[in-house]
């Protein structure tokens, strides 16, 4: 009966020192699960931050087109009354 009481403490022991190990590796697990979320919520802010610089530069290339069109206008145009201007010019 001693050496059945005996074994038991043993596995006992064993099982305890086994969940003390695992408590253990539990703990590292949490911890790099809490890293991995913080370096996601770094990331996604960052990817935000891209998001918004990227919809500026598109809004930026759209006013570019703008300008570069009205541009073309005023050059057609100046180019299209210049002989006129020069002519006026030497009338006078």
């Amino acid at each position: 009966m001693r050496a059945r009481l005996d074994g038991l403490k043993n596995r006992l022991r064993a099982k305890d020192d086994e969940l003390g190990r695992k408590s253990l590796e539990m703990e590292g697990l949490a911890r790099s699960l809490r890293e991995a979320k913080a370096e996601n919520k770094r990331l996604q802010a960052k990817l935000d931050a891209c998001s918004e610089a990227k919809g500026e530069i598109d809004r930026l290339k759209a006013e570019l087109a703008k300008e570069r069109g009205q541009s073309a206008v005023l050059t057609d145009y100046y180019n299209m009354t210049e002989p006129r201007w020069k002519l006026f010019a030497r009338r006078y």
